[in-house]
C-alpha cells in the first residue's frame, strides 16, 4: 500500500506518516504522535479521543494495515460491542470514493467462520458492505466482506 510504511520497534507499531502507535496487547487500542489515546474499546460510545484525531488507517496487533475513510468520525462502538468503527466518511487514502464507513471487529474464534485476529469490513452510504477497491456492493462469499487481520 502506498505511501503507508511501518516499522516493528520495542514491541509496537510505529507508522511513518502520520505517527500513529498500536498498543501490542489489544487491536483497539490506538495512540497518535502526542500519545493520545484515539481508539480504544469502549462499547457502544465514542472512544476517548472524542473523534478528534482521527488516523488515517489502523493497523492489527498482527501488522494488518486497514485504512480509514477519509474525513470520518469516530471511532464509535458498534452496536453488537465486539469492535469500534469510523462513519461518515468518503474513500481516501487508497479506498473507493464510495466507503463512508470502516467496522473493525473483534477475534471470532468460534463457529464455522474464525478470525482469530479479528477483521475489517468497508461500507457504503446506505450500510452495505463493499468491495473498497472498486466500491461496488458484494455478497457475503467475497473475500471483501470480512477482511481478515493477522
Amino acid at each position: 500500500m502506498s505511501g503507508i510504511a511501518s516499522v516493528i520497534k520495542g514491541g509496537n507499531f510505529f507508522s511513518v506518516t502520520p505517527k500513529v502507535t498500536i498498543d501490542p496487547v489489544s487491536i483497539a487500542n490506538v495512540y497518535d504522535d502526542a500519545g493520545k489515546e484515539v481508539v480504544s474499546k469502549m462499547v457502544g460510545q465514542q472512544a476517548a479521543g472524542g473523534g478528534s484525531s482521527v488516523p488515517s488507517f489502523i493497523v492489527s496487533e498482527g501488522g494488518t494495515v486497514f485504512p480509514v475513510p477519509k474525513g470520518s468520525t469516530g471511532p464509535l462502538g458498534v452496536e453488537s460491542g465486539k469492535g469500534f468503527q469510523f462513519v461518515g466518511g468518503s474513500g481516501g487514502n487508497g479506498l473507493s470514493s464510495k466507503v463512508a464507513d470502516f467496522r473493525m471487529m473483534d477475534p471470532v474464534t468460534t463457529g464455522k467462520f474464525q478470525y482469530p485476529g479479528g477483521y475489517g469490513s468497508y461500507l457504503n452510504k446506505a450500510g452495505q458492505t463493499i468491495n473498497p477497491l472498486t466500491g461496488k456492493t458484494i455478497s457475503k462469499t467475497d473475500f471483501w466482506w470480512h477482511i481478515p487481520a493477522k
